[in-house]
Formats: C-alpha cells, sequence, structure tokens
C-alpha cells in the first residue's frame, strides 16, 4: 500500500504467505514489513493555488483560487518540467519592479493558461523554456521598455494561442533568438 499525503509519501509494505503448519492446516503469518517515508513527484497531481510561489512539482496542475499580487518580485516561477499553471481567470499582479514576471519559466512543456497578468517587466517570460503553451492569457505592463509576452533565449516550439499581450512603452508579443514557435488568433500591441 502507498499512501499519498501532499508532495510526501509513506510506503508501508507486508507481505503474507499461506504456509502449512504440521498438521498441514493453512495458516497466515506476516513474513516481512517494511516502512519508508520521503517525497515524491506524482504526474497528472493537481494542487490548488492562492498565493505566488515557486512551482516545483514536475508533471503538476496548479490552479488559482483566488486572485495574487505581490510588490518587488516574481510572482510563479516555474522551477520543474511538465508544470501547467491555470489562472481560471483569477489576476497576477505586480508592481511594475525591474526584474520582475508574472510567470517565468525555462522548464520544457510550461502551460500557462486562463491568466490575467499586469504590471511586471515582462508578464509572461519564456526564457529558454521549450515545448509550452501560452493559451488564453491576457497579459498587460506600463513598466518601461517592458514586454507582456516574452520568449527568447532558445525557448523553442512554443504555442502562443488565444492571448493578448499589451506594452504601454515596449512590445505586446516578442519572439528574440528562437525557432519553431507558433502565435495562433493572439494579438500584441503596443500603445
Amino acid at each position: 500500500t502507498i499512501e499519498f499525503s501532499g508532495a510526501n509519501y509513506t510506503r508501508i509494505d507486508v507481505f503474507n504467505a499461506i504456509i502449512n503448519n504440521v498438521t498441514g492446516a493453512p495458516t497466515s503469518q506476516t513474513l516481512n514489513q517494511s516502512n519508508e517515508t520521503g517525497n515524491v513527484s506524482i504526474f497528472g497531481a493537481q494542487v490548488d493555488v492562492s498565493s505566488c510561489s515557486n512551482l516545483t512539482s514536475a508533471g503538476t496542475t496548479y490552479n488559482m483560487t483566488q486572485s495574487v499580487s505581490i510588490n518587488g518580485a516574481t510572482c510563479f516561477n516555474v522551477t520543474a518540467a511538465n508544470v501547467t499553471l491555470d489562472c481560471a481567470g483569477f489576476s497576477v499582479t505586480g508592481n511594475n519592479t525591474t526584474g520582475t514576471y508574472g510567470v517565468y519559466t525555462n522548464q520544457f512543456n510550461t502551460t500557462v493558461k486562463n491568466c490575467i497578468i499586469s504590471n511586471f517587466q515582462h508578464g509572461v517570460y519564456f526564457n529558454g523554456a521549450t515545448n509550452g503553451t501560452i493559451q488564453n492569457d491576457t497579459a498587460s505592463t506600463t513598466y518601461s521598455n517592458s514586454i507582456a509576452i516574452y520568449i527568447v533565449g532558445g525557448a523553442d516550439y512554443n504555442t502562443i494561442i488565444n492571448s493578448t499581450g499589451n506594452s504601454s512603452s515596449g512590445y505586446g508579443i516578442a519572439l528574440s533568438a528562437t525557432s519553431g514557435n507558433t502565435i495562433t488568433n493572439s494579438n500584441g500591441t503596443s500603445s
């Protein structure tokens, strides 16, 4: 039996055997038992998120349960592969500070969807992240020389779909030093 509690697990193995006693009647006996505790990444796990945080578990979908805001820092930093952030229409808000991002990733197969992101240097920032998806997002920024949706530095084979990027003094959507990316039904504006 393996019981999961969050990102931790407890493993309990109990081996039973049917043996014959001297009279030939079967009897049950426990032969071996071991206990083990540690960390595990559960592919396909669902985690509720109610504040800005590092998204560290591979193969996990993080579901926002409310709007979040942060001052002077990046809100969501993806540090594992195959991560999905589903904002469920909630907003992610910063305070226009240098070096801050609504969502930052350099990981394989990151999906950012259904987010309303505003007031960061870059709203969604894929820096070397490959094979990801930016879907149904609205990102806007008023920071000087900012980019609302930014794919850069070898961030190849990503898809931007049904998304909008708006920057008041930079680019709405920008791709730099990348290849194989697809933009579908999306708009980038500089106002």
